[in-house]
């Protein structure tokens, strides 16, 4: 088994990468064909760009969603680092040299 390995750089990489993602997806969707509306085709078409259309600004929120969620973790992980050192230094100050 593979072990996780956690780093606010990393943390905070992917932070970005999910805020990229998200705002990619949501403005990289097709507006659709040009044929004409009453085609039985033309319906199908603006049927299943109507879904891709859905699903991708739900894949766009869900993207935002999760990187704010990581980098809310980056910064806990950081304090908890933080408060970590300054109960070493408390308890043995030479620690902090």
């Amino acid at each position: 088994m593979d072990a996780i390995r956690l780093s606010n750089p990393g943390l905070q990489q992917g932070a970005v990468q999910h805020t990229a993602l998200a705002e990619a997806t949501a403005a990289g969707v097709p507006a659709g064909g040009s044929t004409a509306a009453g085609q039985a085709t033309s319906a199908a078409v603006a049927t299943a760009n109507a879904a891709v259309t859905a699903a991708a600004r739900t894949l766009a929120t869900r993207l935002s969603a999760t990187g704010t969620k990581v980098g809310a973790v980056a910064a806990v992980m950081t304090e908890n680092d933080h408060a970590s050192a300054r109960q070493v230094v408390a308890v043995y100050p030479r620690a902090g040299r």
